[in-house]
């Protein structure tokens, strides 16, 4: 069920500094990038002045190339149609320079940084602000099928900033992408979703961090649209007050026929006082595994039918423990949805008001298929998530996977004669 995460390893290899050739200049308007050398793949190191607009430069791009954005404030920018290799994919990253200002800033407008059917690419190391829709957008292609085209792409240590009010700005917009792996970026507030990903497949966000700011609406953690399939989502770490942590299966602005989403992979994420963990529309396939939700404001999750009702969800292993009195339900699903629908393998419920507040906000929705854990206070410190109580440490985002190998026993020491 986990599906595998793709990570690749670059050496970066910059050769000595010599006489700044220039890109081929296929038409007028292309702009001229000094030429740094040659990296370890065998690619051109050309670096950007920041303020240069450059992107007519992509179509002279070839695999293995690498564009170094300079130290500064650069413009929004599109690159489309760049065209690398599955082992020398074309580079954008920035030049790295001294906290706060660690990485080059992109000024966003209606979008920061948006890459149009892109093939083996990695963008890496930017800083991204304030816009008015996507920071970062990847915008794939379809077959004659209708299934996305292989994208290949690696968002690595990005920085996102938004401080204003937008409606319809997110942080990163996967759209109609194949194979894009999301890692280690921060997001420092937004407005929409932090992460929408639209009709995309095999596409994975690991170790990321979600900063709400206090004045914007912050409505969705993580959005994965019907018609995605094969979305991992993993050691995700949001800060409180989002409205609703994942939104998976929604259909907003899609085809009536639009299939629902399947393979959804939730696993290792901590929500702290989240409105609500997750809504979960048209979803036919979802595992829900090892996370930490403390004290939500309205529900631990919900279902809508508008979307369609979702099929085969799995929760497992996941720690939910709220003040008494500060969710309306525990799970607030339609009247029409079987029970069967949801499969519940171990999980720890945790509050104060339990077992007596059941009839007033219900029990845990689903079959159970092994017993719930409900008398066991997990005592969860706030700086980690992590439960102190022993008895707890199997669950959350933190406990230990029972499918991983044992740790090797220390080799006992040699004996013998001493010298």
């Amino acid at each position: 069920m986990t599906g595998s995460i793709l990570v690749l390893l670059l050496a970066l290899l910059q050769a000595p500094p010599s006489p700044p050739p220039m890109l081929a200049d296929p038409a007028p308007t292309d702009v001229p990038l000094q030429m740094l050398g040659t990296n370890a793949m065998g690619g051109r190191v050309f670096r950007v002045p920041a303020g240069l607009a450059f992107d007519t430069v992509a179509p002279t791009l070839r695999p293995g190339d690498e564009l170094v954005l300079e130290r500064g404030i650069h413009a929004a920018f599109t690159l489309a149609d760049l065209r690398g290799e599955r082992n020398r994919p074309i580079i954008i990253r920035g030049e790295p320079g001294e906290e706060p200002a660690r990485f080059p800033y992109v000024k966003a407008t209606a979008f920061g940084i948006r890459l149009v059917r892109p093939q083996h690419v990695v963008l890496r190391d930017l800083m991204v602000g304030n816009g008015q829709g996507p920071l970062v957008l990847i915008e794939g292609s379809r077959n004659a099928e209708g299934q996305p085209l292989e994208s290949n792409v690696q968002l690595l240590s990005l920085r996102l900033l938004q401080d204003q009010a937008a409606p319809a700005q997110d942080g990163v917009v996967l759209r109609d992408a194949d194979r894009v792996d999301i890692r280690e970026i921060t997001l420092r507030g937004w407005n929409r979703s932090a992460f929408r990903i639209e009709r995309s497949s095999r596409c994975s966000i690991n170790y990321c961090v979600l900063d709400p700011s206090k004045s914007l609406p912050q409505q969705n953690g993580v959005e994965v649209t019907q018609g995605s399939r094969q979305v991992a989502m993993g050691m995700l770490t949001l800060g409180p007050k989002v409205r609703t942590a994942f939104r998976l299966g929604s259909c907003e602005g899609l085809p009536p026929d639009t299939p629902a989403a399947s393979g959804l992979l939730l696993m290792r994420c901590s929500v702290p006082e989240a409105d609500c963990l997750a809504w979960i529309g048209g979803v036919d396939g979802l595992l829900m595994q090892w996370n930490t939700v403390t004290d939500p404001r309205r529900c631990i999750w919900e279902a809508g039918d508008a979307c369609g009702l979702p099929r085969q969800v799995v929760m497992a292993g996941n720690l939910f423990s709220w003040t008494p009195g500060s969710i309306d339900r525990l799970c607030d699903v339609p009247a029409a949805m079987p029970r069967e629908s949801v499969q519940l393998g171990p999980n720890l419920w945790w509050s104060a008001e339990i077992p007596a507040a059941f009839e007033a906000i219900g029990r845990p929705f689903g079959v159970e298929v092994a017993p719930q854990v409900l008398d066991v206070d997990p005592r969860v410190e706030p700086r980690f998530a992590s439960p102190l109580e022993e008895r707890a440490k199997a669950f959350g985002w933190q406990a230990p996977d029972p499918a991983a190998p044992p740790a090797a026993a220390p080799a006992a020491p040699a004996t013998g004669p001493s010298r």
